[in-house]
């Protein structure tokens, strides 16, 4: 899973939402293991590279060279995308939907615009 953080302004409204890449996929019965984040505010760099991680992590999924092209779109929104991997090719339905969710990721448009100001 690929997570960005919350982006607040200075009087502490809400910029940018977190916006999540998800796979959901079969559990194998082993608990997962409890990420140990740092207690601390995340810096200037950690926000940079928790949006450009998201935007890898869909950019991966397609039909284009190197991209994983059986995935299925189990849930998507503005901010959220949940998809597995099935036997299928993907879907022109789910490349739509992994456009829609880049296009504010390659435009600063929608919810990233806030980050040009």
């Amino acid at each position: 899973m690929h997570s960005s953080y919350l982006i607040f302004n200075e009087d502490f409204q809400l910029l940018v939402p977190s916006i999540t890449f998800a796979n959901m996929g079969i559990n194998n019965g082993l608990k997962p293991t409890n990420d140990d984040l740092p207690h601390e505010v995340p810096t200037q760099n950690h926000l940079i590279f928790a949006l450009a991680g998201v935007y890898l992590a869909s950019s991966r999924i397609g039909n284009g060279k190197d991209q994983k092209s059986q995935a299925r779109i189990n849930y998507t929104s503005n901010t959220f995308i949940i998809y597995s991997l099935q036997d299928n090719g993907i879907t022109p339905d789910a490349i739509r939907a992994i456009e829609t969710f880049e296009q504010p990721f390659e435009k600063f448009s929608h919810h990233l615009a806030e980050l040009l100001d």
